[in-house]
């Protein structure tokens, strides 16, 4: 089962306002931050970081898909052989114990 490339993001904002930043004019000063993170899931980035790298480098989307899915395919043969010798493997012992 291949997992979605999709993002979740989190944003929080912070302000901070303190009577240390007042000036003899009696004007205050606010400072305020934001973070964001976002989290991806899957072989594939998500399109918008896919078309930074496509930008960046000419071609790169093409090669990171191809990438992908060789190695998605690698898997599948590994799985599928260990598949295979798991069931050899059952059928020695069942030969083995009759």
């Amino acid at each position: 089962m291949m997992p979605k490339s999709h993002p979740s993001k989190n944003n929080r904002s912070t302000s901070a306002h303190s009577s240390n930043n007042r000036n003899e004019n009696n004007v205050s000063t606010r400072v305020s931050a934001e973070i964001q993170s976002a989290t991806f899931l899957g072989p594939i980035p998500h399109p918008a970081i896919l078309e930074g790298y496509e930008k960046i480098v000419p071609g790169a989307a093409e090669r990171i898909l191809i990438m992908a899915e060789s190695s998605m395919k690698h898997q599948q043969q590994y799985d599928n052989a260990l598949l295979e010798a798991s069931k050899n493997r059952q059928h020695e012992v069942r030969f083995l114990v009759f």
